[in-house]
């Protein structure tokens, strides 16, 4: 990859960081209660306080975050 192609990817990065900043400052606007429902999350099905839950959902950023992150759920029934 070319410094100039590296170069051109930064402001696309920043753009999500920008974007995904403004999102999560538009969710925490709602009530916890809404946040539930608009991310279709049931509070029956966490092993945590939803406040706990969306802050880690709103801060995940790698894959371990994630697997951290579905362990605050309780297992799904089959």
């Amino acid at each position: 990859m070319s410094a100039a192609t590296r170069g051109d990817a930064m402001p696309e990065f920043e753009q999500y960081d920008k974007d995904h900043a403004e999102i999560v400052a538009m969710m925490k606007s709602y009530s916890i209660e809404n946040q539930m429902l608009i991310l279709c999350i049931r509070q029956e099905d966490l092993l945590v306080p939803p406040e706990v839950y969306l802050d880690r959902l709103y801060s995940v950023e790698t894959i371990e975050d994630a697997r951290q992150l579905r362990a605050l759920q309780k297992p799904h029934q089959r």
